[in-house]
């Protein structure tokens, strides 16, 4: 998996970029700026939904992939709206062709906010609750100041006549804030994976959505709709932010990543184990204390129970299942089985099925490679050396 500072890096590299498309048009006359805004945002949004719908597209994790989706329906709905707009300007449009734009807009929010709160909903029991509330409060006592002087300031503001333009100008800001304080719920499950990065650009991108939108109803309510022209850029640059975190996931999960929280639980010990009931490895984390289990009895054991299990209760499992858990207090030892060896993995919380698919496509890489000398192994490890430097890697 990539490390964070790898991540840092690539982010240095296209965070000029992206401050150069979204404001580019400062240097531009007009009306040759407000072309240029319009072009930019169609690409970044069409950017943002490719590349959303590729990280989605075979996703091993359900919530993650129906996260992707939403994010692809939020692209879509904003281009149509974007686009829509543009017509409307050349064409002339009537009250009611606004409110159907800003139908679109708000209708974008509808599937991230279920997404978000979904995969929160499902990993919430694994939070630090005294960290997340504190979050939330500090978040949520921030952004109600805003909140308060954004309806003081649109609530009697000349330039917003009508009824249900004030509470469209209100709503957009409201809703921001809901959806950002339900990413900072998300982050708070992810912030410890290797892929934390790619969620912080998410949080980021949404952050200066929240902004753009807060400012955007103040200045509205204070000096007019044409105002909002200043704040055009932070949207460009929400969308190129969102869409480069959604490039990253695609980067990362085409090199077989998976997306799960790994705040779940931490990987205390690996054993493979061959089929004869012999221990290959036992790889202990660096940071585990001296004085643990003998390995080779430890291997044994769990040869010994694996058989027990497939011999005492074949017939009313099935014949392909095997023993897949053990636990013992917060420790837990997961199990899978390959066509000559069988890998557990200790670990401390609460493991997932995602680490399960990660096990068995360690075993399937492992027995593709070395699968001629497993199969008659006559007790030599030297030529199976490289298994454990993988095995560090993808686990540890």
């Amino acid at each position: 998996m990539e490390e964070t500072p790898a991540v840092s890096r690539r982010y240095r590299i296209f965070l000029p970029l992206i401050l150069a498309a979204s404001f580019f048009h400062l240097f531009l006359s007009y009306p040759y700026d407000l072309i240029y805004l319009r072009a930019v945002t169609l690409v970044s949004l069409s950017l943002l939904g490719i590349l959303a719908f590729f990280s989605h597209t075979g996703a091993p994790d359900r919530e993650f992939s129906m996260l992707s989706r939403s994010f692809m329906l939020f692209a879509l709905l904003y281009w149509c709206a974007e686009l829509g707009d543009v017509l409307m300007e050349r064409g002339g449009g009537s009250t009611m062709g606004v409110y159907i734009l800003q139908l679109l807009w708000l209708s974008g929010y509808v599937p991230i906010l279920y997404s978000c709160w979904t995969t929160f909903f499902k990993y919430a029991e694994y939070a630090d609750v005294r960290s997340l509330f504190s979050t939330v409060l500090g978040a949520f006592s921030f952004f109600l100041i805003l909140l308060v002087l954004i309806g003081v300031a649109v609530a009697g503001s000349p330039h917003l006549s009508s009824l249900p333009r004030k509470m469209i100008a209100i709503a957009y800001p409201y809703l921001d804030v809901l959806l950002l304080l339900s990413l900072l719920l998300l982050l708070h499950v992810y912030k410890k994976g290797k892929l934390a990065s790619y969620w912080m650009s998410v949080t980021i991108g949404m952050f200066l959505f929240t902004f753009a939108d807060l400012a955007s109803a103040v200045t509205t309510g204070y000096v007019g709709p044409e105002a909002v022209f200043l704040f055009t850029g932070f949207y460009v640059m929400a969308y190129l932010h969102l869409a480069y975190a959604f490039g990253g996931v695609v980067y990362a999960k085409k090199s077989g990543r998976l997306m799960e929280p790994e705040t779940l639980y931490t990987v205390r010990r690996i054993f493979l184990i061959h089929q004869s009931g012999l221990l290959l490895f036992h790889i202990p984390r660096r940071d585990e204390p001296s004085g643990g289990p003998d390995e080779d009895i430890l291997g044994g054991m769990l040869s010994a129970v694996q058989n027990f299990i497939k011999d005492s209760f074949g017939e009313m499992g099935g014949e392909t299942d095997s023993l897949k858990r053990l636990q013992y207090g917060n420790l837990e030892i997961h199990v899978e089985n390959g066509r000559y060896t069988f890998m557990a993995v200790v670990l401390e919380g609460r493991g997932t099925e995602l680490l399960h698919q990660k096990m068995r496509a360690a075993l399937e890489a492992i027995e593709g490679h070395f699968g001629g000398l497993l199969a008659d192994w006559d007790g030599d490890l030297e030529p199976l050396q490289p298994i454990r430097g993988y095995l560090e890697r993808e686990f540890l």
